[in-house]
């Protein structure tokens, strides 16, 4: 696994408040499949928009490219709780 699904993801999902998820859109084509969703940040009102761009290889994903737009929120969360956060942003699975 890599360093993001390892390092990153857990602590962005414990500064996230999935309550208030919504997908904004879902596109697949050949092997590329790109979710947009937004979601709360814990502990305020601000929403995140996030992009997931998946490469897929027979029934396996194999790579993962996610961008969080404006996550100001989310850093901000992420420093209070006295985590330790490196935005990465490409990572093989």
């Amino acid at each position: 696994m890599g360093p993001y699904l390892q390092e990153v993801l857990p602590q962005v999902a414990q500064a996230l408040d999935f309550s208030r998820f919504s997908f904004e859109s879902l596109t697949a084509e050949d092997d590329r499949v790109v979710a947009v969703i937004n979601v709360g940040v814990l502990h305020s009102k601000a929403m995140l928009m996030v992009s997931e761009h998946w490469v897929i290889q027979g029934e396996k994903a194999i790579s993962l490219w996610v961008a969080y737009y404006e996550p100001k929120a989310l850093l901000e969360q992420l420093e209070s709780s006295s985590t330790s956060f490196s935005m990465l942003t490409h990572t093989q699975l």
